[in-house]
């Protein structure tokens, strides 16, 4: 970060502009795409969506490429050294050709015969964004001419955990259209807990599930037209409510509210769902973090200080510290806060919503 000079943060900030309010995960590929170019120089952007199964993936690349550049993909789009490095290391961080593979053994792949010779590509340089094992999201730049140069790793490191809450946002944004499409045709039979808060404070709609979640947090019956609970008040009024979960209930029944990313003008949506106390070590791992990183992260995502999470491990607190500092680098983060967004965000919904801000009564 020392390294960057203003004009690449403000590049940064560009993309995550650009990509932030997508409304959908096609509009979040095509924002991100088209806004690569300004981060990073480059003769091709792509997004690749490349399952380990071998069946069909998605791939979008600006400027368009030829039929038979994409039939090549097809058939030998596994080869790619980057992709490899990152099914063996599951390490999402930028990495170029030349940081994993050497020229010789880059020429010698049909990959590289059928694609990149003849579009030119000598270079490349991705990240990958987290997925499930069996699929691996790439964000790829690729040009002639020069390398890329560790200014444009250090760039696309830092625009990363954003890509990763961006296509978060995205996905939880098409999510919560199709479940309000069912809301509005079944309601009740949907089973969601959604609720529809605005700018004053008022719940303007809430599923059953909802109301039934509303009227817990306050105590009483929720009215029509109500404010929310103070709890939930004074979360939505935090910095952190954005990026970070609330959760209610107890221990044998936690329930995690999390708030969708809204335009400033829009109203809140929330989402309450089941939650659990944290994320499995098996999810922390497939970012990229060892068994022991994992751990430590556990510890981390469910608020403990660090003297605390050094006796649960008997390992000493320098240690964790050190785990710590590990981990804020693989997520290309500088605290805490951002590195359970970044974790949550990462693991998706599939981990339910994890310890994040307690309510406090």
């Amino acid at each position: 970060m020392s390294s960057l000079r203003t004009a690449d943060v403000r590049a940064v900030l560009d993309l995550v502009g650009e990509v932030h309010h997508a409304d959908d995960l096609d509009e979040f590929r095509e924002a991100l795409v088209g806004a690569l170019p300004g981060l990073v120089p480059a003769d091709y952007s792509a997004y690749n969506e490349v399952p380990l199964d071998g069946s069909p993936g998605l791939t979008l690349v600006r400027p368009d490429l030829p039929e038979a550049a994409h039939e090549a993909w097809e058939r030998h789009g596994t080869q790619n050294p980057i992709l490899r490095y990152y099914e063996r290391t599951r390490d999402g961080r930028a990495y170029r050709f030349s940081d994993v593979t050497t020229r010789q053994q880059l020429v010698a792949l049909d990959l590289y015969k059928s694609l990149y010779e003849p579009m030119g590509i000598a270079h490349q340089v991705a990240v990958a964004l987290p997925a499930p094992p069996q699929l691996v999201i790439g964000v790829v730049l690729s040009r002639g001419g020069t390398d890329f140069r560790e200014r444009d790793r250090a760039v696309l490191n830092l625009a990363r955990p954003h890509m990763i809450q961006a296509y978060r946002n995205a996905e939880l944004r098409e999510r919560t259209r199709t479940v309000l499409a069912g809301l509005a045709r079944h309601l009740d039979d949907v089973g969601e807990s959604v609720a529809v808060v605005d700018r004053f404070g008022e719940v303007v709609f809430a599923s059953a599930a909802a109301r039934e979640a509303l009227a817990a947090a306050a105590g009483a019956e929720l009215r029509e037209r109500a404010r929310v609970p103070e709890v939930l008040a004074r979360w939505l009024a935090g910095e952190d409510s954005a990026q970070l979960p609330l959760l209610l209930g107890d221990a044998t029944r936690p329930l995690a509210v999390r708030r969708l990313p809204a335009r400033r003008d829009e109203p809140d949506v929330l989402l309450f769902e089941p939650g659990t106390r944290g994320i499995s070590a098996a999810l922390l791992e497939g970012l990229g973090l060892t068994p022991r990183e994992a751990q430590v992260m556990q510890g981390v995502v469910r608020g403990l200080p660090t003297p605390e999470i050094a006796a649960q491990l008997d390992i000493s607190p320098r240690t964790v510290h050190k785990h710590v500092e590990r981990i804020f680098g693989k997520l290309g983060v500088h605290d805490r806060v951002g590195a359970v967004a970044t974790a949550w965000a990462a693991v998706g919904t599939s981990a339910r919503a994890p310890r994040a801000v307690h309510a406090r009564r």
